[in-house]
């Protein structure tokens, strides 16, 4: 951190932190998302999902856990993994969140675990990302085995491309197993994907040129701003082939607002019917504003959360893993999920394709 930064920092903990006073009466879920920077508008549906299930939750005295209310705390990340890191700290040693909270964005989501396995607390997102501790964290997002298999499954049965080409990020591990699992696909079918890693911006250039011309589909396992560039590139090289962002579920938006006709691949869009339609209903109502799969996957997670802890009769670490573990089937406003002791929920994957700024679902997998 530059001293530079330091004060819009502090600054910006003041305005999150500084006029909150716990009641201890309450629960405390403490939440982190983007509220600020370049996923910003992501964050703040992020929040009001959340925001949203507590007061839902908080409505009736059946619903409260162990007799108590639940509070939320909302802390932003400015669109920085490492600020999201500090913020979860922050929230569990001076706060004393008893449990925590993350976004979709998969970057914040790793920063998250790695605090709710130091402090011994449990941790949720939407980000599909686990920690790799056992016990440390859990998700409502698609694993990346899910993902992979729903990827491989469009592959074979809607856009069949001659060839298959996986554009990795070679600085981050997080997308490691997704690509090991597509590539292991492929070979079950004698398809062989060609990887080529990314570690610096200036890659992507080598990436266009290697893929110029190219006979066939581009796996995007990298940021936003890599998978927008290497399209850039092989836009004014007059070709475009059909491109896959299987990246950070944080960066969606960029993609949406970038990328027409790109694919997208996840566990939480907004999927129409009478769920859905219900929870957008009481959200407007409440916002003013429609849900994105930001603001679902916020109120799912909280739910999932909240729902354990009810049964439980508390935020006790370890009963509350247990009990999220073996929480079986719920439902959830994408649809009906298990949460399966591998802490991941388990339920229906999407293949979703930009229209005009828009996200069209061509396929669920279930």
């Amino acid at each position: 951190m530059t001293t530079a930064k330091l004060p819009l920092l502090l600054m910006t903990l003041a305005v999150v932190f500084g006029c909150d006073q716990r009641d201890g009466e309450q629960y405390l879920l403490g939440h982190i998302a983007p509220l600020s920077g370049a996923n910003r508008e992501a964050g703040q549906q992020s929040q009001r999902g959340v925001q949203l299930a507590v007061e839902e939750c908080n409505a009736e005295s059946k619903n409260w856990i162990g007799g108590r209310k639940v509070a939320a705390l909302h802390a932003d990340s400015a669109s920085e993994a490492k600020t999201a890191g500090g913020q979860s700290i922050r929230l569990v040693t001076v706060n004393h969140a008893d449990a925590l909270i993350g976004s979709m964005s998969a970057a914040e989501a790793v920063q998250i675990n790695t605090t709710a396995r130091e402090y011994s607390l449990v941790a949720i997102n939407g980000a599909g990302v686990i920690d790799p501790a056992p016990n440390a964290s859990f998700s409502i997002g698609r694993s990346d085995i899910d993902r992979a298999r729903a990827v491989d499954r469009f592959l074979v049965e809607q856009l069949k491309p001659k060839n298959v080409a996986i554009v990795v990020d070679g600085k981050d591990s997080t997308w490691s197993s997704l690509v090991d699992e597509l590539a292991r696909l492929g070979r079950a079918r004698n398809v062989f994907a060609e990887q080529f890693q990314v570690f610096k911006d200036d890659d992507v250039s080598k990436a266009a040129a290697r893929f110029g011309n190219y006979a066939g589909t581009i796996i995007v396992a990298a940021p936003a701003r890599q998978f927008l560039k290497l399209r850039e590139l092989l836009i004014k090289d007059g070709q475009l082939p059909e491109m896959i962002f299987v990246g950070d579920d944080g960066e969606r938006d960029q993609i949406v607002a970038s990328a027409d006709q790109a694919y997208l691949v996840g566990g939480c869009f907004v999927n129409r019917g009478e769920t859905y339609d219900q929870f957008a209903g009481r959200f407007f109502k409440r916002f003013g504003v429609l849900p994105t799969a930001e603001a679902i996957a916020g109120y799912d997670s909280t739910r999932i959360l909240l729902s354990a802890a009810r049964e439980v009769g508390g935020f006790h670490p370890q009963k509350l893993r247990d009990k999220l573990a073996s929480l079986g089937e719920f439902d959830a406003v994408i649809g009906k999920l298990t949460m399966g002791a591998d802490h991941f929920a388990h339920g229906p994957t999407f293949i979703v394709q930009v229209d005009a700024g828009k996200q069209v679902i061509k396929q669920r997998y279930d």
